[in-house]
């Protein structure tokens, strides 16, 4: 028989009447009505195709068939009871694998300490961290989360500002003492630097003074 002609429903209801001893004490179990009750239990006898039950003014009992047809209609309640329990159980916790990825001095001083305070509240989590100052491919390399520096390129990807980036243009003494020290902002263009090229366009500083 092909179990797709089966209510299931009628399984629940089914398995009510037997152990209510009637159809009027399943039904006010159920909150259906007793006509109700009965419907269903004459539509499950000719979906399952034998006689389950045999009714009288006053008693109700099972056949050789609907005794055995209610165990296993149990067992399939309690199966399908124990599967839910377990879904529900992991709706209200973190569990999988989230790989994330991080330029690696703020990877490595910022978030993953996060990650680790991450992992401990939720132990059903795997943690990845990748920290590299390249540009890494999210797809390509399977990352769910990304911290990026800099002003982000156009993309179809969801993005959150986290935190300001304050660059600095420094020098140190030696520098200084090789090449004088820059009267004006001008002045900046003839001298060598080291760039950091993580952040996007690293070659180009806003400058502000004092006043802002």
């Amino acid at each position: 028989m092909d179990i797709s002609a089966v209510n299931l429903n009628r399984l629940a209801i089914f398995v009510a009447v037997v152990e209510a001893g009637s159809l009027t004490a399943a039904a006010g179990r159920l909150g259906l009505a007793k006509s109700m009750v009965s419907k269903h239990m004459q539509l499950l006898e000719a979906e399952v195709g034998v006689a389950l039950l045999v009714r009288s003014t006053r008693t109700l009992r099972l056949t050789e068939a609907g005794r055995a047809f209610y165990d296993a209609s149990r067992q399939v309640l309690q199966t399908a009871e124990a599967a839910i329990e377990q879904a529900r159980s992991g709706r209200d916790s973190v569990q999988g694998k989230l790989r994330v990825a991080a330029p690696v001095d703020y990877g490595v001083m910022v978030v993953a300490p996060l990650l680790s305070r991450l992992r401990a509240q939720h132990p059903g989590l795997t943690v990845e961290l990748l920290c590299a100052d390249h540009r890494v491919d999210l797809i390509a390399e399977g990352i769910d989360v990304a911290v990026r520096l800099g002003k982000l390129a156009d993309s179809g990807l969801q993005a959150a500002r986290v935190g300001p980036l304050l660059r600095w243009l420094v020098a140190s003494p030696d520098f200084i003492a090789r090449h004088g020290m820059p009267a004006t902002p001008a002045a900046l263009a003839a001298l060598p630097y080291v760039e950091l090229t993580v952040v996007a366009q690293p070659g180009s500083l806003t400058l502000s003074d004092a006043g802002g």
